[in-house]
């Protein structure tokens, strides 16, 4: 870790722009290491330790960056200047309101933001990544285990010349693991600030249940039939739907659900879809990419089309304040990077009960976006798909194909699970429980 002292300076020496009207630094060092096993054997190990500074040199209504991963005074310059010729030869943006000062008050307490840093999980090296991949390896048994554990430091410094000084320090830990057993399979991904909070005996042991119970499956109707998500396929549902509209520049450019649903009620009123960057399970630092504090949005609140998030500049454009949630990129705008589903009060077998007949889906595969305003999905199942009757799981069917809108589905969402899986997502966090829906749609069967 570069620390907080050398960090601030190194990205305050950046602001010294000669020409610029405007400057903005960001420094983001990483240091860390994964461990990849396939046929339960271990076949890779990376190390890497990187710092880059990016510079966003404004000059009237024209702006750009550059980059640079040299921490000398003389490439911190050249870097500068090469930011400042670029936003020179820049169309102009007359909708960008200049960066943001220094306003607001971070969600995170100092003993929370404490708490995100975690040394042992810094201090990870390759053989104490190895000794976890051989727990899960050993709970395995005779089963093909493949997947990954890795391990991260992180450090951020963002300052500009209209004030702002953020500092940030965050431990990053995640396992994933995929089980064979004959011709049934099982997948599961976790992730934590604290590596040692990762249960990897646990998960692996229902791992090898699941993958048991796959064996042998059986054919099934495409159709429509309620099912119970597991939180896995939850999370990739809730991040493309992210995706395709939580964002303020999707509303903007009329591609977001939000431009004609908002204050509708868009799903059931047992679902509430929150960024909270202050949850004690999200990662990340507590503010953006601008320096700006995150704020709590409730993007979905009690099934309610609530808000899209905003950075700087679509807030300007909407007539709005920022919500903290800059993504770095133009291109794409705000994003939500601590999402979760709120929770409810059920177990995955009490949402199963729920079920006369209908699926089970363990996670989804090949996700991509067919409307976008609409929020319809195409994909397949994968690693587990199960058929449920009389309120019990039966027997493993072969996977489908769907086509589903994700927020036609959480209208008819009867049951939120209790217990959420915390997911690594887009530089953040996305913290899924598992959900009853009364319909999803299955277009076609799948080979196998």
């Amino acid at each position: 870790m570069i620390g907080a002292e050398r960090a601030l300076e190194l990205a305050e020496k950046a602001l010294a722009v000669d020409g610029a009207d405007e400057v903005e630094v960001t420094l983001y060092s990483e240091s860390g290491g994964l461990t990849r096993f396939a046929d339960s054997i271990i076949h890779q190990h990376t190390e890497r330790s990187d710092a880059q500074i990016k510079i966003r040199v404004v000059t009237g209504k024209r702006s750009a960056s550059a980059s640079t991963n040299r921490l000398d005074d003389a490439a911190i310059a050249q870097t500068g200047r090469r930011a400042l010729e670029m936003a020179c030869l820049s169309p102009p943006d007359y909708l960008f309101p200049g960066l943001p000062g220094d306003f607001g008050a971070s969600l995170v307490t100092p003993s929370q933001e404490a708490e995100r840093f975690d040394q042992a999980t810094a201090a990870a090296t390759p053989g104490w990544r190895a000794d976890r991949v051989a727990e899960a390896v050993l709970a395995a048994g005779d089963r093909p285990a493949a997947g990954f554990f890795s391990t991260s430091a992180d450090e951020v410094a963002l300052t500009n010349t209209n004030g702002v000084r953020r500092h940030a320090t965050f431990t990053v830990a995640a396992f994933t693991c995929m089980l064979r057993s004959g011709d049934g399979t099982a997948h599961h991904e976790s992730a934590a600030g604290r590596a040692g909070d990762i249960p990897v005996v646990a998960i692996t042991e229902d791992l090898a249940r699941w993958a048991d119970r796959g064996r042998g499956a059986g054919d099934v109707e495409p159709g429509t039939y309620p099912v119970v998500l597991m939180p896995l396929a939850v999370g990739e549902m809730v991040e493309i739907l992210a995706y395709m509209g939580f964002g303020a520049k999707d509303v903007l450019n009329g591609e977001s659900f939000f431009v004609d649903r908002q204050g509708d009620a868009v799903a059931s009123p047992i679902v509430s879809i929150v960024d909270d960057v202050a949850h004690p399970r999200s990662l990340g630092a507590a503010f953006d990419l601008e320096g700006v504090w995150r704020q709590r949005v409730a993007v979905i609140d009690r099934g309610v089309a609530n808000q899209p998030v905003y950075d700087t500049r679509t807030a300007a454009e909407a007539g709005t304040t920022t919500t903290g949630h800059a993504s770095g990129s133009q291109e794409y705008g705000p994003y939500p990077a601590n999402l979760h589903i709120v929770p409810g009060h059920q177990t995955s077998e009490e949402l199963v009960a729920g079920v006369e007949r209908g699926l089970l889906v363990r996670r989804f595969w090949y996700v991509n976006v067919v409307n976008q305003r609409e929020t319809v999905l195409t994909g397949m199942t994968r690693d587990g798909l199960f058929l449920i009757e009389d309120g019990a799981v039966t027997k493993p069917v072969h996977n489908l194909r769907f086509t589903q809108s994700v927020l036609d589905g959480l209208s008819g969402c009867s049951g939120v699970g209790a217990d959420l899986a915390c997911l690594s997502s887009g530089g953040g966090s996305l913290l899924a429980p598992a959900l009853r829906l009364d319909a999803f749609n299955f277009t076609s069967a799948t080979s196998h």
